[in-house]
């Protein structure tokens, strides 16, 4: 531990030292992008190191092998997307790393295990606050969807009622131009039936008057 700690240490002490490798003029002309290339002319200053030019790739800038590519802590940096990756891991010695593509919900599972087995997540402060901020986030977004489907049942609602209003006037608008067109409905037999009963009887009853005026005079 020690000697990994002092190996940190030295490469912290190298990279405040090493310069950025980019192409010769790359500050000067718009169209040659920051990046390295190496030198190749003959006559160039870069590739025979001259004072005052610009430093190229040699010997000497790495980190040191045994902690190369490793994280600050000393610990090395694992990618992980599963429960069954990050129980693979030696809390000693390798830190999880949990990956952009792993959703919310699936990252608060594998920070709780985390938690559980002691095991560092390298891309995250606090575990616990960030358990807690991602729930606050899921539980929110939850209450966002619900409003959104309710109001969606409600307009449809609305807009279904409206429908069967217009339905109905529309009905009701092309029975009376029916109507109209038509002229009165034809009586059924039944009312004429009816309608022949009722003139019979008013009938027999003009008769009866008739006749009880005959017999008083």
């Amino acid at each position: 531990m020690a000697t990994t700690q002092r190996l940190l240490e030295l490469r912290n002490k190298t990279k405040k030292r090493k310069p950025t490798f980019v192409v010769r003029a790359s500050k000067f002309a718009r169209r040659i992008k920051v990046r390295w290339r190496r030198a190749r002319g003959r006559h160039s200053a870069i590739r025979q190191d001259y004072r005052g030019r610009p430093k190229h790739v040699s010997t000497g800038y790495r980190s040191p092998q045994e902690v190369r590519g490793k994280h600050s802590s000393g610990l090395e940096m694992v990618v992980i997307h599963t429960d069954k990756q990050l129980s693979n891991l030696d809390p000693t010695s390798q830190g999880a790393i949990i990956g952009s593509t792993v959703s919310a919900r699936r990252r608060v599972e594998l920070m709780k295990v985390a938690v559980e087995k002691k095991i560092r997540v390298l891309n995250v402060r606090d575990l616990n606050a960030a358990i807690g901020k991602i729930k606050a986030g899921l539980d929110t977004r939850q209450k966002a969807r619900q409003e959104r489907i309710a109001a969606k049942s409600k307009k449809e609602e609305e807009k279904k009622k409206q429908a069967e209003e217009k339905k109905k006037k529309e009905e009701k608008k092309h029975q009376e131009e029916k109507a109209a067109h038509e002229g009165p409905a034809p009586e059924s037999v039944e009312e004429k039936v009816k309608k022949e009963e009722e003139q019979k009887e008013q009938k027999q009853q003009k008769q009866l008057v008739d006749k009880e005026i005959t017999k008083r005079q």
